[in-house]
């Protein structure tokens, strides 16, 4: 049958094809993200800590910290194991 109709089969096959790709990238997409554990000893113990402006208001802008606050912090931190600053940008 589908040898007299090979636009059809080729139509079957290749929406198959689709489905099974896009289904098996979305599921790798889920299991990197969601289902796998982050890279890190104990991440229960993670901290984040939001910058704040000398009035005490969050600030929520990409300034951040300069770079030798973070190394003094770094030097005198005795509450934290250790310490670590990223940079999160979203560009379009």
């Amino acid at each position: 049958m589908l040898l007299k109709q090979p636009a059809l089969t080729t139509i079957a096959v290749l929406t198959l094809t689709l489905g099974i790709g896009s289904t098996s990238a979305v599921f790798s997409l889920i299991h990197g993200v969601l289902l796998t554990p982050p890279p890190y000893h104990d991440p229960g113990r993670l901290v984040t800590i939001a910058a704040a402006g000398a009035t005490g208001h969050r600030d929520d802008g990409p300034r951040g910290w300069a770079p030798l606050q973070w190394q003094d912090w770094q030097k005198k931190a005795r509450s934290f194991e250790r310490m670590a600053a990223y940079d999160w940008t979203l560009t379009f």
